[in-house]
């Protein structure tokens, strides 16, 4: 990111509607082209490139494949359940502190995996788009 942009994404400092509208063309994913200007997710800056990133499209490169299930089981008392996935014969287990929401059953999620020796792990599990 260069030092100008670095400047405007400043909080303190106030931007003019023409200023806002050329960071909002400047703030693209270089790979899915999403809006970061008002995304809520996690935004990566290449240090050599300085292209920006979406976290989903960050997490692609970085070689972590991401899965999609839906929640098959959850116990409330007990912070933990299982997401069943046609991607794997087991069912995936599936603990509160992976996922940034209360999970649901019946619930459309997307999740990395983590092989432990208990079984298939889900890790980074978010609702389903």
């Amino acid at each position: 990111m260069n030092d100008r942009l670095r400047e405007l994404l400043n909080p303190v400092v106030g931007l003019c509607r023409d200023c806002e509208e050329e960071l909002k063309d400047k703030m693209k994913c270089a790979m899915c082209g999403r809006d970061l200007y008002s995304y809520e997710g996690k935004v990566y800056e290449c240090p050599i490139c300085g292209n920006f990133y979406c976290s989903e499209c960050w997490e692609k490169m970085e070689g972590h494949e991401i899965y999609k299930g839906v929640i098959k089981r959850w116990f409330e008392k007990r912070n933990y359940g299982f997401i069943k996935s046609k991607k794997f014969r087991k069912d995936v287990f599936i603990h509160a502190d992976d996922a940034d929401f209360i999970p649901e059953v019946g619930e459309k999620v997307e999740f990395e995996v983590e092989d432990t020796d208990r079984g298939p792990r889900a890790r980074k599990i978010r609702k389903a788009k």
